[in-house]
């Protein structure tokens, strides 16, 4: 596997369209209430010949079956798939120095140390790192455990600190995380059923002081979020008779900086991302 790591813009990308907690703060208001902008498409597209960036990079060859689950500016988060038993995955997280190409395996097995339990994905930022560790089955089709774990990490010798249970779950009454990391900061959504009804959360934990907060609600659905230093952003259904979803940028203390209804008209839409 090759792995170029070049130089990192701050780009507002686009992605397309998956408990326990601290004690939590009072919630921020959903974006749906505030007075939104609507993105405006156009009639039509037209695509132009052009020319790829000339950016500075490295590239990096291992051997293995890796994938990258994510990259900041100093380093990149590579989960390894590890030969196991038919039908059973086994793998384990790595984190990889942009400037040096040096590997260091941080997760070499799941935390929980359950039989049958597996790595699903990592987020990281130049700081900390996050993983979801779920429970053997198809969680689409039957009930399944989750857990989501967190750590700071030395940027020098890419070794991990204390590792941090930050949320657990069933899917039949929490569906399994969405999350990211910005600084020392983990954020995840979830969506909880219970006692009939069901309502979206977006929750935050500093691993540097262990503050954990709930950072908003929905009656609806949180379909993506994610996070930089100072901020992150959340898209939510807008209703379940509609496809359409509205965007939100808060800060960290929740204050609400920008609100858009993406007007789509399809339930299949791309979600933006920071």
């Amino acid at each position: 596997m090759a792995v170029v790591a070049g130089t990192l813009l701050g780009l507002f990308a686009l992605l397309t369209a998956g408990c326990g907690h601290a004690p939590t703060s009072r919630p921020t208001a959903s974006a749906t209430a505030a007075s939104l902008a609507t993105v405006s498409y156009p009639a039509c597209v037209d695509l132009l010949p052009g020319r790829s960036p000339s950016l500075p990079y490295r590239e990096y060859r291992f051997t293995g079956n890796y994938a990258v689950d994510d990259f900041c500016d100093t380093v990149t988060v590579l989960v390894e798939r590890m030969p196991g038993s038919p039908g059973v995955p086994v793998q384990r997280v790595c984190l990889m120095s942009n400037a040096t190409g040096r590997l260091r395996v941080v997760v070499p097995e799941t935390v929980c140390g359950q039989l049958g339990w597996w790595i699903t994905s990592a987020h990281c930022s130049s700081r900390a790192i996050a993983w979801e560790e779920l429970s053997p089955g198809d969680d689409l089709v039957e009930t399944a455990s989750w857990r989501l774990y967190a750590a700071l990490f030395d940027p020098k010798t890419l070794r991990l600190r204390s590792t941090t249970l930050v949320a657990q779950g069933r899917t039949d009454t929490c569906l399994r995380p969405l999350f990211d990391v910005a600084g020392s900061a983990v954020i995840w959504r979830t969506q909880r059923r219970d006692a009939g009804t069901e309502r979206g959360e977006v929750r935050m934990i500093d691993l540097a002081t262990k503050e954990a907060r709930l950072l908003a609600t929905t009656r609806e659905a949180y379909h993506t979020v994610s996070a930089v230093d100072g901020g992150w952003l959340v898209t939510e259904r807008v209703g379940r008779t509609t496809p359409r979803v509205t965007l939100a940028v808060r800060d960290f203390d929740g204050r609400l900086l920008q609100a858009v209804d993406l007007a789509n008209r399809t339930p299949l839409v791309h979600f933006p991302a920071f």
